[in-house]
């Protein structure tokens, strides 16, 4: 029986693995070593079968630093993993390797300990679905010229919005602080610690522990997941510049009570293809989990402009809806479709706004605001 001394000073070892692809790290560490790694730098070859015995030392044992930083030859297989099996429960710091211009495998999600990454300058491309839902990094830094590939078939581009970063970091910085006049740069930068895609908010930081944010004006389009997982958040305003959405562009946000959308009218975009299906809500959803939301005020004249964007908001009972002088009885005779569940039978339903919101008062932009629509 070892002294706890000894004990203690085992389960805080550090090693270092130098892999081939004739002698991997999963060939070199034993059953024992896995249990009392709280440390690991791993130099030369890495592959997808490594990352599994990475995440089991992580959920299962002690591991809480992992350094890549040496690793110069990653696997060329696809690593396509359960979502679900993809965190890495006791990890605090992680150190991508160097001078990889890519990293294939998804992973990284729902890391709630991790507070520093290193992303390298040379990293060029990394899955859709890395380094989702960790609020505790504390400042990310992420390469302008990174770009996000399909987890599942990572030759192919995502062209649509994606889950990479979504709900993440306490701040997030880069080597820009502005949008290029370009049409052709679209590299990624941080203003402000708000992570932007050209004109695109791309994602808000889920540790920004501010409780109201205005979107600047000239941003006009809002990301997939882009303001997420946040709980210091309690009011957001929209700017009149901002005319696209995609779905769950705001969601799980628990202490969010007021919207403001200065945006006459929007264009809606759907890609529900994503693993974070928060367990319900079929369908895309604009707004989605803002569960002590009040207040929404909308300057659109035309409750058709914003239909999509309450379709995934089941607590509109308890909120408040503010439209523009002489709208409210056009917004409630608006129909809309409300997505549920009889007898574990997913059912559509069609009901005016003026059922389905708390109330619908009329408002005057200038009175309430201080300033003209």
């Amino acid at each position: 029986m070892l002294g706890n001394n000894k004990e203690k000073e085992l389960r805080i070892m550090k090693k270092t693995f130098i892999c081939t692809k004739e002698n991997p790290l999963h060939c070199q560490i034993g059953e024992e070593e896995k249990t009392l790694i709280d440390e690991i730098v791993i130099e030369g070859f890495l592959s997808d079968i490594d990352m599994i015995i990475l995440q089991e030392m992580s959920n299962d044992h002690v591991l809480r630093v992992i350094d890549m930083s040496g690793v110069n030859e990653l696997s060329d297989e696809s690593c396509y993993l359960e979502y679900e099996q993809l965190s890495f429960e006791k990890l605090e710091e992680l150190y991508l390797p160097e001078h990889a211009e890519t990293f294939p495998f998804a992973m990284f999600i729902k890391c709630d300990r991790l507070v520093n990454v290193d992303i390298p300058e040379s990293m060029k491309q990394l899955s859709e679905y890395t380094l989702a839902f960790c609020p505790n990094i504390e400042e990310l830094y992420v390469p302008s010229k990174l770009r996000v590939f399909e987890a599942d078939c990572y030759s192919q581009w995502n062209h649509s919005e994606d889950t990479f970063l979504a709900g993440s970091a306490k701040k997030f910085v880069s080597d820009r602080d502005t949008w290029s006049m370009r049409d052709d740069d679209d590299d990624l930068y941080a203003s402000d610690g708000v992570l932007y895609r050209k004109r695109m908010l791309y994602r808000y930081p889920a540790g920004d522990e501010r409780s109201h944010f205005d979107i600047p004006e000239g941003t006009d389009s809002i990301s997939q997941l882009a303001i997420c997982n946040n709980k210091y958040l309690r009011s957001i305003t929209i700017p009149s510049s901002c005319v696209k959405f995609w779905s769950e562009a705001i969601c799980c946000c628990p202490s969010l009570e007021t919207l403001v959308f200065k945006n006459e009218k929007f264009s809606f975009y759907s890609d529900s293809n994503h693993p974070f299906d928060f367990n319900d809500d079929p369908g895309p959803h604009g707004l989605r989990k803002l569960p002590n939301l009040k207040d929404i005020y909308l300057y659109a004249k035309d409750p058709d402009e914003v239909s999509l964007l309450f379709d995934g908001l089941y607590n509109m009972e308890n909120v408040v809806l503010h439209v523009p002088c002489f709208c409210a009885d056009k917004y409630k005779k608006h129909m809309i479709t409300t997505v549920g569940y009889e007898g574990g039978i997913l059912t559509y339903k069609q009901e005016s706004y003026g059922k389905r919101f708390l109330r619908i008062e009329e408002f005057d932009p200038i009175d309430v605001f201080g300033e003209e629509k």
